[in-house]
């Protein structure tokens, strides 16, 4: 099953939220991957969460982030466009965070690790369009790239790694992207830009 759990400061779990049974039903293998706080904003107070993959019935070449309120258990969905890297073989989405009002960030990539990888940092707004109830069918997202990580590998003469999973703004306004290393090799942490730079209004 795929559910958030809130936790103290000690660990201890005070509550679940789980998926409405509907969609928790159409979970195939690969199901919650990220998860955002909205401070601000419409949905200040509000959770939205990033699959990591299509669910059934919804092609492989979408995938969806949900939003929910938790506290009146209402969730709202959407369809995030994937990129077909290959036949039949689609980009995923690693992490999400919150920028402001209704925009949010993500990692979307592929999983491989060579020179045409996808490694993307892309921007949705969800304001742009009314999320579904969970049993109406959602609609999709228009999504704009800010950013492609595997010219800044090349750049540096590295390997372009394969799994981008961590996206946050520190304090001073910096964006960094973690990579997780599969216990192969070292971790990356990848300083980016400031965030009012790559995630300017245009």
């Amino acid at each position: 099953p795929n559910m958030l759990i809130e936790v103290d400061h000690t660990g201890r779990a005070l509550r679940t939220i789980h998926l409405p049974d509907q969609i928790a039903g159409m979970v195939r293998r690969q199901g919650f991957e990220g998860v955002a706080l909205a401070r601000e904003g419409a949905a200040a107070g509000r959770l939205v969460i990033a699959f990591q993959s299509g669910l059934e019935g919804d092609g492989d070449d979408t995938t969806r982030l949900a939003l929910v309120d938790p506290a009146s258990g209402e969730w709202r969905f959407w369809r995030y466009p994937l990129e077909e890297v290959k036949q039949d073989d689609y980009s995923g989405l690693s992490d999400i965070l919150h920028l402001d009002g209704e925009r949010f960030a993500l990692i979307e990539r592929d999983g491989r690790g060579k020179a045409h990888a996808l490694k993307w940092i892309t921007l949705v707004d969800l304001s742009s369009i009314k999320g579904a109830s969970p049993g109406e069918t959602p609609p999709v997202l228009k999504k704009t790239r800010v950013l492609d990580l595997v010219p800044m590998f090349l750049a540096a003469g590295r390997k372009v790694e394969k799994e981008i999973e961590g996206l946050a703004i520190a304090a001073d306004g910096q964006v960094y992207a973690i990579t997780d290393n599969d216990n192969e090799r070292a971790t990356l942490l990848l300083r980016l830009g400031r965030a009012e730079a790559l995630f300017a209004r245009r």
